[in-house]
């Protein structure tokens, strides 16, 4: 403080905190000293614990190897780099407030006690309609449905789809993210388009085309809506969906519905 100018002398700031009985209260952390302020205001605004806060915004529908660079490159958070990716669908996309004294590793720890708090408050709530059998699934799915829509009033519709898809015999899951995934062990972008030598390739296990039932893991680190939608898909009747070309989709029941949705897309999306 002496040095940025704040107080005058920091042999006497010591005394007159001494004299004032809080030397023993003065709490650690980064705080905002307002120019010209005095001795009193400047004990009080240290000893009250009042410590700037800085956040970071964690999207939804990132993989942790995106959430990882994404703290990395935040120059405002102390601490090392963090190199060891953490579980895919294990943290929770969130705003998260942090101070001085927070690390890299710290963000990560609070997105990971938020995730597991939050799927168990929605796991006891659960809709009997939803086709996960367990957590761990609710989390796949999710981490899917965050991948195919970013419409809040379209997440229980694809929900539906995929339910729909994995709870009738002789379905396939068959979602293209999936397969990019698999591919790039989400290290880019899940969003580009199929080849279809990767759509006949038995070897990628996230390829939803060719095996049966939910990928091996979640593809993504899914918010509070997609794995509410996981959880508690609407009823429908709808297997396909397919882009509208205006941020949302079209769905569709039959495969005649559906081919007359990519015809319609296909005319208007260009």
């Amino acid at each position: 403080m002496e040095k940025a100018g704040i107080i005058e002398s920091a042999f006497f700031f010591r005394i007159s905190i001494r004299l004032s009985g809080k030397a023993g209260d003065i709490k650690a952390g980064e705080y905002a000293v307002p120019i010209g302020a005095g001795l009193d205001e400047i004990i009080k605004i240290i000893t009250d614990g009042s410590v700037i806060q800085r956040t970071v915004t964690i999207p939804e529908g990132l993989t942790s190897y995106q959430i990882v660079q994404l703290l990395n490159a935040n120059d405002e958070i102390n601490g090392d780099m963090v190199y060891e990716i953490p579980s895919e669908g294990s943290l929770l996309p969130e705003t998260y407030a942090f101070t001085a004294s927070d690390t890299r590793e710290d963000i990560l720890d609070y997105a990971g006690d938020a995730m597991d708090r939050l799927i168990s408050d929605l796991w006891n709530d659960r809709s009997q309609n939803t086709v996960v059998s367990s957590p761990h699934e609710a989390v796949i799915l999710a981490s899917i449905i965050e991948k195919e829509t970013g419409l809040n009033s379209e997440r229980e519709l694809v929900a539906s789809v995929y339910s729909n898809r994995l709870s009738t015999p002789g379905w396939r899951l068959q979602a293209d993210p999936t397969i990019i995934y698999g591919i790039t062990d989400g290290r880019a972008d899940l969003g580009r388009g199929i080849r279809r030598s990767e759509l006949d390739d038995s070897t990628n296990p996230y390829n939803t085309y060719i095996h049966d039932g939910l990928p091996p893991g979640p593809i993504s680190n899914p918010g509070r809506a997609a794995l509410f939608a996981a959880l508690n898909p609407a009823s429908s009747n709808y297997f396909f969906f397919v882009s509208d070309c205006k941020g949302g989709h079209s769905f569709g029941s039959s495969l005649a519905e559906h081919n007359r949705n990519v015809a319609t897309y296909r005319a208007n999306c260009g």
